[in-house]
């Protein structure tokens, strides 16, 4: 893979282009670029990056590696860690942060994760601004969104300096059993998408075609339901995916698993600073629920979204205007919600009218 470079992540930090266009490339959004002085209250950064910064902001052997969680007991009242390395217990909290199937879960809740009907690969394309500059161009060191019924290609500029893909698509859960082809093989892979999109803009083939065929990952995609909860239980939270899974087309994931954890500390914090210890679960309970309101309206956006763009039929260019105002409307008033919503389905009727967004015939 190709080498971390911190000095262009960096600048990735103020990058939010976006295209979202169909398979021919008619770009129905084409969002420009930011900059240090405008981000649109909205920065990226790879997560790759703030990982690293967050790693590095803390005291060399807090977190203890290659220790994997096994499994999770609980005996007169007391719950039980068992890791890779030994058995650990005696906690006043336990913090459930470990993802889609997490082990801690099931101490507060029933609910497991349910395939959301998509499916697909990742994968990366190696330094595009030397090899690929047209490429690099097109994404234009943000995201593109490329879709077509029940099927799309999204592309996103990483902090190494490579581009990052997903190809996602509708499909049976066990699709990777029934496949004709070695799903874990690169260029097996790679000439089956090649024959897949024959009729796609070459553009978008070209993001196939260059593909680094050494490293690739499929993967099915799960949620949890909408507005998943628990009813509070002294000593054990959940926090990110273990909490509220869902599926990445609203962008959301790593936000809320981030607010998540700032106002988890601050509950810790103040019960601490309160100097009774039993005023902890009172403030981790204040930030389950605080939790709950935030999760539950980024599900059902998401859940939205990806409803919208991979199952209409022809999307999108059939509901372009519906997925748009699903993103844009979700936290706003009532009345200035539907006002948006009328000067958005205004824009694409003069766009389909007028033929803008350009693209292939």
């Amino acid at each position: 893979m190709a080498k971390y470079m911190p000095a262009y992540g960096m600048m990735l930090i103020f990058s939010a282009a976006l295209v979202v266009c169909n398979k021919k490339l008619r770009r129905y959004l084409n969002v420009p670029g930011t900059t240090e002085k405008n981000t649109r209250g909205r920065p990226e950064i790879d997560r790759l990056q703030l990982r690293q910064f967050l790693l590095q902001s803390l005291e060399e052997g807090t977190i203890k590696w290659n220790s994997r969680l096994r499994s999770v007991e609980e005996a007169n009242g007391k719950i039980s860690l068992h890791f890779d390395r030994g058995t650990v217990t005696g906690f006043d909290l336990v913090v459930g942060a470990d993802g889609a199937w997490s082990k801690v879960r099931p101490l507060v809740s029933d609910a497991e994760p349910i395939y959301t009907g998509i499916s697909g690969w990742q994968f990366s394309i190696l330094n595009p601004q030397e090899h690929h500059p047209d490429l690099f161009a097109l994404v234009n060191r943000g995201s593109l969104f490329a879709f077509s019924t029940g099927n799309a290609i999204i592309a996103q500029q990483m902090g190494n300096g490579s581009i990052g893909v997903g190809r996602w698509k509708v499909l049976p859960e066990d699709w990777q059993t029934k496949a004709k082809f070695d799903v874990r093989s690169g260029e097996a892979v790679r000439d089956a998408l090649l024959d897949e999109y024959q009729d796609w803009a070459p553009e978008l083939r070209t993001i196939i075609e260059v593909m680094d065929t050494s490293h690739i990952m499929s993967r099915n995609l799960y949620m949890l339901p909408v507005g998943h909860k628990w009813t509070h239980k002294p000593g054990v939270t959940l926090l990110g995916d273990a909490a509220h899974l869902m599926s990445p087309f609203a962008g959301e994931g790593v936000n809320l698993a981030m607010k998540d954890a700032l106002d988890l500390s601050e509950a810790i914090i103040e019960a601490v600073k309160s100097g009774d210890k039993a005023s902890l679960d009172g403030q981790v309970q204040k930030s389950e629920e605080a939790m709950f309101r935030r999760s539950k309206r980024v599900q059902q956006l998401t859940y939205d979204i990806m409803s919208s763009m991979f199952f209409t039929p022809g999307a999108p260019d059939t509901c372009i205007e519906t997925c748009i105002c699903q993103a844009v409307t979700s936290e706003m008033n009532p009345i200035l919600g539907t006002t948006m919503s009328v000067l958005v389905y205004v824009y694409y009727f003069f766009f389909r009218l007028f033929g803008w967004g350009g693209g292939h015939k």
